[in-house]
């Protein structure tokens, strides 16, 4: 019988293998496999936040715009708060706590004045339903959005120089011109 040299004996063997390397491949595979599917739990926990941050921001445009439309700064406030619940129900968050702050205040400009809403709102969320199960805790979203007020759409406060002939009265009759 042959005998071999030392290098031959190696490549038979494989390369990277020597006598005492039993067994490494399994416990590589021990090591690893855990902190892959941990990295992978972490990387849709944060996928999971990132969209319910989107679903905050898309409740606020929803509010704002609500509330653009208002004819009053009361019914703004009402209707963004319906809006952003709405919103919120529909992208399958669950909020324990929902806040709805809108600047309204361009509404009671006159009629033919520009101006904006904007609308705040906060969300705050489990991580548990958030993330992944079991994580405890709590996470606030946040998101302000704003919309422009139609500048010659009639609110219920009349500007003093919107009064008269051609500007509609608080009955809904036309005042003078073309009634």
């Amino acid at each position: 019988m042959k005998r071999l040299l030392p290098q031959q004996r190696l490549l038979l063997r494989g390369p990277g293998r020597l006598r005492g390397d039993r067994g490494g491949a399994a416990l590589t595979t021990v090591i690893i496999v855990p902190v892959i599917l941990m990295l992978f739990g972490l990387m849709i926990g944060v996928g999971r936040v990132a969209l319910a941050e989107g679903a905050a921001n898309d409740a606020a445009r929803a509010a704002a715009r609500e509330a653009s439309l208002a004819t009053d700064p009361g019914s703004g406030q009402a209707q963004a708060q319906e809006a952003a619940q709405t919103s919120l129900a529909n992208s399958g968050i669950h909020c324990v706590q929902i806040s709805v702050r809108v600047d309204a205040g361009a509404l009671a400009q006159g009629v033919g004045e520009f101006g904006q809403v904007s609308a705040t709102v906060s969300c705050t969320a489990p991580l548990s339903e958030l993330a992944i199960p079991g994580i405890g805790g709590s996470k606030t979203l946040t998101s302000t959005q704003s919309a422009p007020v139609d500048s010659w759409s009639v609110r219920s406060q009349a500007h003093p120089d919107q009064t008269g002939p051609g500007w509609p009265s608080s009955t809904g009759e036309g005042g003078g011109e073309g009634a």
